[in-house]
């Protein structure tokens, strides 16, 4: 286990950097146990690819507050050794229930901000208000399969990571002086974020390490309605929140055909972490896992969001989720 973790100190443009090491107790049996369940869970590719980690650090007392966000990260030879590892907080693995429990979660963390800040493991969703607001339905994926959704989502900034995503090859503190990234990132997962015109469109920055609900400054998604008006609509605290708009946009991003999930119109790199991650759930357990989101007030009144995943349609998920890795 880690003792007083700031995930800030990763960064190496603030500061030195060292790989952290093991430190304070031993990890409980009952975390290593439901870690090794969420292994066995894993399509067989995200089982070799957790088997090349370094570590998988366990967090807790952050001296910072919390929340403590999960993390995967590489290093340049120059920055550690180059290896690759994920940490995870205790609070995740303590209060591990389900898969919606993860993904309401996530919902909650994006757009619940109370002051002072909810101690963890989550805020809550949907909020205290009574408003009709989508929330995933009780799944058949129990503590392991939140985990591995933890897991994947960290691999899947580790290999976007890997895979010099900004397309700058040699430059200090790339991993394992790894290539430009193939063209499928640029094509299919920067498309649409540079719509910004009449502005010149910026280019985009692969981040070292991204905060829980930090979307990437230097560029924007040019549709509309998407994450920003979401937040904006939940933000007002009333039922002009849940006006059909925001409605139609949840179901149109959970039925496809661009991103899987809300999380991942967040950023580019959300979205390719949040697709490795639902393609990694779709295969899990041999394709045995269920995960719905329900819809207040709208027909269809609930989405199946791994469906888009097991069979896509044709067109920008599709090859969204044949450039992130193979899972199985």
């Amino acid at each position: 286990m880690q003792d007083h973790f700031d995930p800030a100190t990763l960064d190496p443009t603030k500061g030195g950097y060292n790989t952290p090491n093991c430190a304070g107790a031993a990890v409980p049996e009952r975390y290593t146990a439901l870690l090794t369940a969420a292994y066995h869970l894993a399509p067989s590719k995200v089982k070799a690819a957790l088997c090349q980690l370094h570590k998988i650090f366990v967090t807790r007392d952050a001296s910072y507050g919390p929340p403590r966000p999960p993390i995967g990260v590489w290093e340049a030879h120059g920055r550690g050794g180059g290896h690759v590892w994920i940490a995870i907080p205790d609070y995740i693995l303590e209060n591990a229930s389900s898969l919606d429990h993860a993904e309401n979660g996530i919902l909650g963390g994006l757009f619940v901000h109370p002051t002072p800040p909810v101690p963890p493991p989550y805020p809550p969703w949907p909020p205290s208000s009574g408003r009709s607001l989508p929330t995933f339905s009780p799944s058949n994926g129990l503590k392991d399969a939140e985990i591995l959704a933890v897991l994947a989502h960290e691999l899947g900034h580790i290999m976007l990571a890997e895979t010099n995503a900004d397309g700058q090859p040699g430059r200090p503190g790339r991993p394992c002086d790894a290539p430009a990234a193939p063209s499928c990132f640029s094509t299919y997962f920067l498309a649409g974020w540079n719509a910004v015109a009449p502005l010149p469109a910026p280019a985009f920055k692969q981040r070292r390490w991204i905060a829980f609900n930090d979307p990437n400054s230097s560029i924007r998604y040019g549709s509309a309605p998407g994450f920003a008006n979401i937040a904006a609509d939940i933000a007002l605290g009333t039922a002009a929140g849940d006006r059909q708009a925001t409605m139609d946009t949840y179901q149109g991003i959970y039925s496809g055909p661009t991103f899987v999930s809300v999380f991942a119109a967040l950023s580019p790199e959300e979205d390719y972490a949040e697709t490795y991650k639902y393609k990694t759930l779709g295969a899990a357990g041999g394709g045995s896992l269920n995960l719905s989101i329900s819809l207040p007030n709208f027909t269809p009144a609930s989405v199946n969001v791994l469906a888009p995943v097991r069979s896509p349609p044709s067109g920008a998920l599709q090859n969204k989720l044949n450039c992130v890795p193979a899972v199985n």
